[in-house]
């Protein structure tokens, strides 16, 4: 039997192909959407933050960090360095860090990098 000339069987008015039915040409699931839409978030992301994230990378492949701060007494000559171990102090500089990194805030404590 030739291809061309076949039909399919039909009983009833069931069954074979129809018109209009299935998805549509390059028509996705619902989940492939779902994960696309998440995929293209998370790059948007990693996209606004490359700055910071690779900051983070290179101080990690660089060893410890401690932060010191250097008071000045009441004449104004400056203080021994002072090891800070305050968590909201800590937490104070990289905020003011990051804003100055962005153009708003000015300078503070420093941060000495330790192999």
């Amino acid at each position: 039997m030739d291809k061309e000339t076949t039909t399919p069987k039909v009983v009833d008015g069931r069954g074979g192909k129809r018109e209009g039915a299935g998805r549509l040409k390059g028509g996705q699931n619902a989940a492939t959407i779902i994960r696309k839409k998440a995929e293209a978030a998370l790059q948007l992301t990693i996209m606004e933050r490359a700055g910071e994230i690779l900051s983070n990378q290179l101080q990690l492949s660089r060893g410890h960090s401690y932060l010191f701060r250097i008071d000045t007494n009441g004449k104004g000559q400056k203080q021994k360095p002072v090891l800070v171990k305050d968590e909201q102090e800590i937490i104070d500089y990289l905020s003011a860090r990051r804003n100055r990194r962005q153009g708003r805030g000015k300078a503070g404590l420093s941060l000495l990098h330790h192999n």
